[in-house]
C-alpha cells in the first residue's frame, strides 16, 4: 500500500478538483486519536465533528482541532429503539445538513453499523455531493468477515421495530460488519501498515503515513492489561479462570505493577472480575496509545484488543504487547479465520501467548 499522503488527498477531493468539507463520526477514544492523525493531512479546510464518545471522555479529553473547527456533542449510546436517542440522531443529521449547506463534503466514521453513521448513510447514499470514508475501527477492520445468522436476524428484527416507531431509518448491513464492502464506499483509511488477507485486498486502502511517537523509553516493570467487553461470549466463571490466569503468568515474568485499564464499553460487574484477581484499575479518560507516553507502562497485555496493533505501530520496540490466545475468542456477532488473525498480531510484532490455563498458573 502506499504510504504517501498524495492518495488520501486526492480521494477527499470533489470531482470538480476542489477540497472536500469533512464531516467526522466518532463514537471511541481512539477513533477520535485515528481521526487527530488523518487531519494531519486534511488540515486547511472545514471540519465538522459529531463527538458521541462516553461522557467520561467527551469531558475529560476534548478534541484538539482547533477553534475553527466545530464539535458537536451527542451522548449516543447506540441504542436502535429509544426515542431520546432517535431524537439524537436527528439533531446529529440536521446539525450535518446545517454544515454542509448543499456543498460537496466527505462523511468519515469507524463504522457505519454504528446508529448515527447507519442513519446517515441511509439518507445519503444516492447523493452524489455526499463521499463515504471508513476509518481504522478495530481488529476487524484488518479482516473479511461477515456477521453471523443469528446478528442479521436480530439487526433486521431491531429495524422492523425502530420503523414502525417511526424512527430514523437504517439499511440492513449484510457484509463486513462496519461496511468496508458498501459500493459507495470511497475509501478505507489504516493506520497500522498490514496489507489486509484475501478478498480485501481489492477495496479502497488509503494507508496513513508511518508515525513513531517521540521520547517514550522502554520500561520493564509495569504492564497493562487491556480491557474488552466479553463477559457475554464467556461467562462470569470463564472470564474469572482468565483474567487469574494472565495476571498470574505477568507476575511470574517479574512485574511489579499489574494494571488493567477497561474498555469504555466494560460494565462495571465485568471491570470488577479483574480487581477481584489483583489489578490495579487505571481508567483515565484517554485511549491506551494516547496514555502510555505518560505512564510508567511499556508492556502491555490483552486477548485480541487493536490497541496492542496500534501500540506496536506508534511506539516499536519501546513497547512490548502480549496478545493471549487472540485467536480463540471471537464476538458473538461474527465469524474470525484464526489464522487470520493470528498472522496479523505476529506480523506487528506481538507475543502470542496460548490461555492453555494449566500451563499458564503451573
Amino acid at each position: 500500500m502506499n504510504h504517501s499522503i498524495a492518495p488520501i488527498l486526492a480521494a477527499f477531493r470533489s470531482a470538480t478538483g476542489s477540497d472536500l468539507l469533512v464531516v467526522a463520526s466518532v463514537f471511541t477514544p481512539y477513533q477520535l486519536l485515528f481521526f487527530e492523525r488523518l487531519w494531519e493531512v486534511l488540515r486547511d479546510r472545514p471540519l465538522f465533528v459529531l463527538d458521541s464518545r462516553p461522557e467520561r471522555y467527551r469531558v475529560g479529553r476534548p478534541p484538539r482541532f482547533g477553534e475553527a473547527v466545530h464539535v458537536e456533542s451527542l451522548p449516543l449510546t447506540g441504542k436502535v429503539n429509544d426515542p431520546e436517542q432517535a431524537v439524537l440522531v436527528r439533531q446529529g443529521i440536521a446539525a450535518v445538513e446545517r454544515f454542509v449547506d448543499s456543498k460537496p463534503f466527505a462523511f468519515v466514521c469507524g463504522s457505519y453499523q454504528w446508529s448515527l453513521n447507519s442513519a446517515f448513510y441511509y439518507r445519503y447514499r444516492g447523493n452524489s455531493d455526499c463521499s463515504f470514508f471508513l476509518s481504522e475501527e478495530g481488529l476487524s477492520s484488518y479482516l473479511d468477515i461477515r456477521p453471523s445468522l443469528r446478528e442479521r436476524w436480530r439487526d433486521l428484527a431491531r429495524e422492523t421495530v425502530s420503523r414502525l416507531r417511526g424512527f430514523p431509518p437504517r439499511p440492513m448491513i449484510s457484509g463486513h460488519p462496519l461496511g468496508h464492502d458498501l459500493p459507495e464506499l470511497k475509501g478505507i483509511i489504516l493506520g497500522v501498515a498490514h496489507p489486509p488477507e484475501g478478498g480485501l485486498r481489492q477495496r479502497p486502502f488509503l494507508l496513513l503515513p508511518p508515525y513513531r511517537a517521540e521520547g517514550v523509553a522502554f520500561s520493564p516493570d509495569a504492564a497493562l492489561l487491556i480491557g474488552q467487553p466479553y463477559i457475554q461470549e464467556l461467562g462470569e466463571a470463564r472470564l474469572t479462570q482468565l483474567a487469574a490466569a494472565i495476571h498470574h503468568d505477568l507476575a511470574r515474568r517479574g512485574f511489579r505493577r499489574i494494571a488493567f485499564k477497561p474498555h469504555h464499553f466494560q460494565p462495571e460487574a465485568e471491570v470488577a472480575i479483574y480487581t477481584a484477581q489483583g489489578f490495579d484499575l487505571i481508567n483515565p479518560p484517554l485511549a491506551v496509545e494516547e496514555m502510555i507516553p505518560q505512564s510508567e507502562f511499556r508492556t502491555l497485555a490483552g486477548f485480541n484488543s487493536t490497541a496492542l496493533l496500534t501500540a506496536k505501530s506508534l511506539f516499536g520496540d519501546s513497547v512490548h504487547a502480549i496478545a493471549y490466545d487472540p485467536s480463540r475468542i471471537v464476538p458473538r456477532h461474527e465469524g474470525r479465520k484464526e489464522e487470520a488473525v493470528e498472522a496479523i498480531f505476529r506480523e506487528a510484532g506481538v507475543e502470542i501467548v496460548p490461555l492453555a490455563l494449566g500451563a499458564l498458573v503451573a
